[in-house]
This record gives structure tokens, sequence and C-alpha cells, in this order.
């Protein structure tokens, strides 16, 4: 929506002519740029450099490439918004975040997960406790909410049938578990 300075003019030329974009090559990475609010010169020339360094040089692995990013950075909004956050996440936080989308977990596993964390940990997030429950559901197969809300129904069934069972006196045995003349022999050895 506006003419180049002189410092984008010339990085552009920098990176046709030392990195050897081609110019519609850069003309797509100006676009990606703008449309994701990202335009600034040293942002382009750190993507440039990067797609020289993979040989990402043709239309096609550029079009992969900007696909990947604002898949990305759309999952990684989405995330920031679940979790509240108001800063753009640490490096640490974006590994969970693209180790996540790797792994095709939906938003919805994840809020799951993030509510389970924050019950356990004082209504504070974990990114490690959240990222163990999610690879806890990973070993057992569970990818979808219903699944998980089964898993932790028969968890809790199980937990309680324990309780029972330990509160349970044993069998023959009175309500309590102390026997009154042994008790009496205890107090009075003497006898009366």
């Amino acid at each position: 929506g506006r003419m180049l300075n002189n410092t984008e003019q010339k990085s552009m030329i920098w990176m046709h002519e030392y990195l050897g974009l081609e110019p519609d090559l850069l003309l797509m990475l100006a676009a990606y740029c703008v449309q994701n609010d990202c335009f600034h010169v040293r942002y382009m020339e750190k993507v440039a450099i990067e797609w020289q360094e993979r040989g990402v040089m043709t239309h096609a692995l550029v079009e992969e490439d900007i696909r990947r990013r604002t898949e990305s950075r759309t999952y990684t909004a989405k995330l920031m918004q679940l979790f509240e956050m108001h800063r753009q996440p640490t490096a640490r936080q974006q590994e969970f975040f693209d180790r996540w989308r790797q792994q095709g977990w939906s938003l919805e596993m994840i809020q799951l997960a993030y509510e389970k964390t924050r019950n356990q940990n004082d209504d504070k997030l974990s990114f490690p406790y959240l990222n163990g429950i999610l690879e806890k559901w990973e070993q057992a197969g569970i990818r979808t909410v219903a699944d998980a809300m089964k898993q932790d129904d028969a968890y809790y069934a199980g937990k309680q049938r324990r309780r029972s069972a330990a509160k349970k006196p044993p069998e023959g045995s009175a309500n309590s578990s102390i026997d009154m003349d042994d008790l009496e022999k205890i107090m009075n050895p003497y006898g009366s």
C-alpha cells in the first residue's frame, strides 16, 4: 500500500543479488509479510536467508513454505488466545506449539489438557505439565475429547472402588476392628 523506502529497496536488491532470490519470489515474500503484519526488513532478510540455506528457491517451494508459516502463525495465535498470552511465546513455548501442531493436536484437546493443567497447578499454566498430559494421551491412543473423558471416568471409578474397598472392615469382623475382650484384658490384666 506504499512505495518502498530506501532501506527496503537496498534490502530487496541485496536479497536478489547476494542470495539469488528471483523477483517473483521477493514479491511473494513481501506479500506474505504484508498480509501477516510483519513487513520489516530484518524479518524479510531472515526468511530469505533461511530459504537460501534450505534451497527454497522455486515458486512451488516458496508457496509451500509460506503455507507452512501461515498455518504455524494461525495455530500459534489461537493457542495464545486460549492461554490468554499477551506477548509472543518464548522460543521454548513456540517449540511446544510447533510440536503439538505437527502431532496434529486439535485446539479442543489442548484446551482440555490446559484445564487439567490449571486444576492441578493452582490455576497456573505449565507447558511441560500440559505437554505431559498430551504425551500420555498419545501413548494411550486418545485423540478426542470423548475418549479423554471416558479415560477420566474409568480412572475416577477405579479410584472410588479402591477407596471403598479400603474403608470396608475385613470379612467376618464387626464394625470395629478392636476386639472388646482383648481390650478388657489389656486394660485389666489382673482381672477383677
